[in-house]
């Protein structure tokens, strides 16, 4: 891994936040005004102080804007560009961003920590690029390593709780999903084929939701969770070690959550890699998980039961918000070609059928 090096406010910027000279700035959370600014290389210049040489934008992602800034020092940057349409309350992001990353320096990943401005009604924020890539779902090592990951950050962030704001509402509530989609259903009255797909996720949804309440899914301990710990959302640095990172979804949840959406994730690359998903691979990505907890917070046998459910509930969630973006689109997917959405929809309820069909074995495994 590069070298640590200080992130911190420009000398100017300091200046006018100390002498309180920046009436525009939100004081609450720390926030400056910025000059207007064009383009990330002249954010890094005027929130840190560095000079860019080489900016490039990388990803494709639908929520912010990312570029990968390199200093005349050779330091690395990443300044993001904020996107308030599915973040709209950008004052509690800050917030949030704040307490986790104090929590995660004191559990030893010092890299986390941003520097945030406004441009008018833009937000921005600079941090350190974490060098690595993204594990790859065919190898079996790099899948645990991103599931102990997973473990690691839930045990890192567990006492801050009570100071995390809502940054995002109901981002996983299957059941005001289903909801939503069935008042969507009733506005749009679909017919054919988008008719057919709609009932089949719906019915799979319920089906799983039924089966969740049994095992007890609403009386699982809450839990600060990262809430999107997708294999997407993981980094594998140089020594193989992993990190989660995107952390704004950063919310109070239950692990099943966590553990959720990162079997879904592999599963779903897996199965759109024609390797098939096994009971025995599933109850591994949890077992890495959970054995990275402390141990007072591994999770006992009415918990476990519902994280070898979690997959097949996650990706019904997902399904459902799929077909509703189907019918009346939703500001947390981005645009794709005409029945994309749907597409995934019918993939989702298809994973979550595979995944709950595997849930008894993946419990006795890890039960074993």
């Amino acid at each position: 891994m590069e070298a640590l090096y200080q992130l911190s406010y420009s000398p100017a910027v300091r200046g006018r936040m100390l002498a309180g000279a920046d009436p525009g700035a939100d004081t609450s959370v720390g926030v400056p005004f910025l000059p207007r600014v064009d383009g990330a290389g002249a954010v890094a210049a005027a929130l840190i102080g560095r000079r860019a040489v080489r900016v490039r934008r990388v990803g494709t992602g639908h929520v912010h804007t990312t570029w990968r800034v390199v200093d005349a020092d050779g330091r690395v940057w990443c300044v993001q560009r904020l996107g308030t349409h599915v973040f709209r309350r950008p004052e509690a992001l800050v917030r949030n961003d704040q307490v986790v990353a104090a929590a995660l320096e004191r559990a030893g990943r010092p890299d986390t920590r941003a520097v945030w401005g406004r441009d008018g009604a833009t937000w921005w924020r600079v941090r350190r690029w974490l060098a690595g890539r993204r594990p790859r779902s065919r190898c079996d090592a790099e899948v645990v390593a991103a599931a102990r990951a997973v473990g690691t950050f839930v045990s890192a962030v567990a006492g801050v709780g009570g100071r995390l704001a809502t940054a995002l509402e109901g981002f996983h509530d299957p059941t005001a999903a289903v909801d939503r989609l069935e008042g969507a259903r009733r506005e749009c009255a679909p017919t054919g084929r988008t008719h057919a797909v709609v009932a089949q996720v719906v019915a799979a949804a319920h089906e799983l939701l039924e089966r969740a309440e049994d095992l007890g899914w609403a009386d699982l301990a809450p839990r600060v969770v990262h809430g999107d710990a997708r294999l997407a959302n993981v980094v594998l640095t140089p020594q193989g070690r992993g990190h989660l990172v995107d952390l704004d979804t950063v919310m109070t949840g239950t692990l099943a959550h966590d553990v959720g959406e990162l079997v879904r994730s592999v599963a779903d690359a897996r199965r759109r890699g024609g390797r098939p998903v096994t009971a025995g691979a599933v109850a591994t990505w949890i077992g890495a998980v959970c054995g990275a907890l402390e141990p007072d917070a591994r999770p006992g046998p009415a918990e476990t039961a519902c994280l070898a459910l979690a997959g097949a509930l996650l990706a019904a969630e997902n399904a459902v918000r799929r077909a509703t973006a189907h019918l009346v689109g939703d500001h947390r997917f981005g645009p794709g070609p005409p029945g994309a959405d749907l597409t995934r929809a019918v993939e989702m309820a298809d994973l979550a059928r595979e995944l709950a069909v595997l849930a008894p074995d993946v419990a006795r495994h890890l039960a074993s």
